[in-house]
């Protein structure tokens, strides 16, 4: 069979198809049943919000070896951190 790429996308198209025909009763069966197909409950983790930018957490080998990556970066005219980070 000499389908290339045009196989391929027809093969994912039906399975797409597929998925989106059998959501729909899979769906109502979580909600009938009481029951969950996702085991992972993640509402009871605390998110830290006190956590320091990157650059704050580099120990001061990390930060030179950052800088100058950052300043052959801004030889080329591509800068990937803020000028007050910099």
């Amino acid at each position: 069979m000499k389908a290339g790429p045009g196989g391929a996308m027809y093969a994912l198209f039906w399975i797409y198809a597929l998925y989106l025909m059998f959501r729909g009763p899979i769906g109502y069966f979580e909600k009938c049943c009481g029951c969950k197909l996702n085991k992972y409950d993640l509402d009871h983790i605390e998110v830290d919000e006190d956590i320091p930018i990157y650059s704050q957490t580099l120990d001061e080998d990390d930060r030179s070896w950052t800088l100058k990556e950052e300043d052959l970066l801004r030889s080329y005219g591509i800068q990937t951190c803020l000028d007050s980070e910099y």
